[in-house]
C-alpha cells in the first residue's frame, strides 16, 4: 500500500524529471526510510534516541540491494542474452532483504522496545530472535 503510493508520487515524479528509474527509486526509499524514522519516534518517544536510525538504514540497504539486482538482471541480458525471470529476481532480492538487513535493521528498535514480545501472542507463526 504504502510501496504503491510512494512509487505514484515520488519515484515516477522523479522519473519522469531525471530520466533515470535509480534516482526515482533511491528517492522512494529514502523518503520510506525517513517516514519509518519518523513513526518509531511518534510511537516510542524520547526513548528511540539511541535507535535512530535503524530503519532508516534497512531502506538504505533495500534500496542498495534492489540497484544491484536490476544492475544484475541487465548485464545477464547485454552480456549474455539472458533474461532472468521477474519472478526469480524478486525472489532473490526478497530472501536477501529479509534474512539480511530486515531482521537486524528493521526489527532492532522492535526487538528493544519489547514489541516483538507482545507481537508474538498475536503472529505466533513469526519468530524474530536477536541477541542484545
Amino acid at each position: 500500500m504504502i510501496g504503491a503510493h510512494l512509487h505514484k508520487s515520488i519515484m515516477l515524479p522523479i522519473y519522469h524529471f531525471t530520466g533515470s528509474g535509480t534516482v526515482g527509486s533511491w528517492a522512494s526509499f529514502l523518503v520510506s526510510g525517513i517516514f519509518h524514522e519518523w513513526a518509531y519516534c511518534a510511537a516510542f518517544g524520547v526513548k528511540t534516541a539511541p535507535h535512530i536510525g535503524w530503519n532508516f538504514t534497512f531502506f538504505i540497504t533495500q534500496a542498495l540491494l534492489t540497484t544491484l539486482e536490476t544492475k544484475l538482471e541487465k548485464h545477464l541480458e547485454r552480456r549474455y542474452h539472458f533474461k532472468l525471470p521477474w519472478y526469480i529476481g524478486w525472489i532473490i532480492i526478497q530472501t536477501l532483504i529479509i534474512t539480511g538487513p530486515a531482521s537486524f535493521f528493521f526489527f532492532h528498535p522492535l526487538h528493544h522496545f519489547k514489541f516483538t514480545d507482545e507481537s508474538a501472542q498475536y503472529f505466533p507463526h513469526i519468530n524474530i530472535t536477536q541477541s542484545n
